[in-house]
């Protein structure tokens, strides 16, 4: 049986991208939920059209 990944998605302000406050909140996601993937969207290049969310659970289909 193939065991699935556990994938977080960090949600937060355009304000805080690439700031301590996002590295310290990532590693807190990290440490209560040590084997699951951070989807952080400040990782995502920006594109137009659609919903973050909507193209993130549709490729994990």
């Amino acid at each position: 049986m193939r065991e699935e990944l556990l994938k977080v998605y960090y949600a937060h302000p355009v304000e805080t991208y690439d700031t301590i406050r996002e590295r310290k909140e990532v590693e807190l996601i990290k440490k209560f939920f040590p084997n699951a993937e951070v989807v952080n969207r400040s990782r995502f290049p920006r594109f137009d059209g659609g919903s973050l969310m909507e193209t993130w659970t549709s490729s994990s289909n």
